[in-house]
């Protein structure tokens, strides 16, 4: 009779042969611990709560998330995130639109507009005329509501369509328990820009491309997500005008994600399960050495007992959400839009600092605005579904003879 911490390992062998077909057909022992069919009237604020915030995600991007209807919302069945420009949408403090002369000489209190501001870093919550964010976009989240370690997750879902957007699905930890980002961690399910005639060094990059990464480091200059990234294409069926299934399984032995059931990434590549003794995975400090300054281990220091997994052996909660430019995720040079039309480039400078890239941005609007509303819904993300599973129960890290063990369970969280 196999043990519990087999047979643990057996599902989840199981389940990624079964992956293979584009909808996981879950092997016997795994449970629906979570899911959204988004089929109500309003967004289940039992399970998603709306980030409000103008703080630009550490990017400086050109977005401020609100709980506004015209920016998240369920319609047919799926949940609708898009972006707008915020002079188009209501001020709720007058119940008229913000209008464009608000960009310059308003104040955006969100407190005050909303009730509420979630995420207060870098200015989040009250920025003055010339500071404000032109963009009104949506940000929903599961936590405080959901959250968990370990299982597969299923989202369908599609991309939207237009110029400098920047959509993605992703998970970041509850408690940040080995420190702030990205220390603690960061899974991206799916990462796009909503592009539709992006090259770079000659590759379609837009819509047609989409990317799947883990940012992890001993600090956020020594992000070494770089080695636990991968990126595919589908020019035929893309990823704004088609929906596709998105699968992430996440184990004490490693990670996978999927497109439409294929594998697209493992880490670590072999699982922690799968390595002969002579190549054991030691944990993810050893695995992105070399590291600058002195000796810093945060993922070791205070051991828990996946720690071969550390930082991604802690509770996540998910994210949904459109941003629009940023500092960092478009390049500055080596890409080209529209095929080099004139007027269609990208209309800021990375590094000029977010009040200028912003109104770099929105004042060349007659460049890329069209490309938001020639799309009509096509230019939001749309979510048809998530659903979450895990083991009924499960064990922790089964490593083979011979490789390092980590200490004994006194510290170890319990299982969700």
């Amino acid at each position: 009779i196999a043990s519990p911490s087999s047979a643990f390992m057996m599902l989840f062998v199981v389940l990624s042969v079964l992956l293979a077909a584009a909808q996981a057909q879950l092997p016997p022992g795994y449970d629906l611990i979570f899911s959204d069919e988004f089929n109500g009237q309003e967004i289940d604020l039992s399970k998603w709560e709306h980030e409000v915030t103008a703080g630009g995600g550490g990017n400086e991007e050109f977005q401020v998330y609100t709980p506004d209807s015209a920016n998240s919302y369920l319609q047919d069945g799926k949940l609708f995130v898009r972006p707008t420009l915020l002079a188009d949408n209501i001020n709720p403090l007058t119940g008229e639109p913000f209008g464009e002369d608000f960009l310059t000489t308003g104040v955006l209190d969100l407190w005050g507009m909303y009730g509420i501001c979630n995420v207060p870093d870098w200015n989040g919550c009250y920025r003055t005329g010339g500071d404000i964010p032109p963009i009104a976009s949506g940000r929903v989240r599961s936590t405080l509501r959901f959250s968990h370690r370990y299982g597969y997750t299923e989202i369908s879902a599609k991309m939207p369509v237009g110029d400098w957007t920047w959509p993605a699905m992703w998970m970041l930890p509850d408690k940040w328990y080995y420190g702030g980002w990205p220390m603690s961690g960061e899974i991206d399910i799916i990462e796009a820009i909503g592009n539709r005639n992006y090259r770079c060094n000659g590759d379609l990059k837009g819509i047609q491309s989409m990317g799947s990464t883990l940012h992890w480091g001993v600090d956020w200059q020594q992000n070494k997500w770089h080695l636990t990234h991968t990126s595919i294409s589908n020019e035929e069926n893309n990823f704004g005008d088609f929906f596709h299934t998105y699968g992430f399984l996440w184990t004490p032995n490693g990670m996978e994600w999927f497109v439409d059931g294929q594998s697209i990434l493992r880490v670590p590549e072999p699982w922690i399960n799968d390595r002969p003794t002579s190549n054991c995975f030691t944990g993810f400090y050893d695995f992105g050495g070399p590291w600058s300054g002195p000796p810093r281990t945060p993922w070791t220091e205070d051991l828990t007992c996946d720690h071969f997994m550390a930082p991604f052996d802690q509770d996540y909660h998910y994210i949904f959400n459109v941003a629009v430019g940023s500092q960092w995720y478009f390049p500055q040079d080596g890409c080209v839009n529209w095929d080099g039309e004139a007027g269609r480039q990208k209309p800021w400078n990375n590094g000029e600092g977010q009040a200028q890239m912003m109104w770099d941005f929105y004042n060349a609007k007659d460049g890329w605005y069209d490309t938001w509303t020639n799309e009509g819904d096509n230019f939001a993300m749309q979510v048809d579904y998530i659903r979450v599973y895990q083991p009924a129960s499960f064990e922790r890290t089964q490593v083979p003879d011979g490789c390092p063990v980590p200490p004994g369970p006194d510290n170890c969280p319990p299982p969700k």
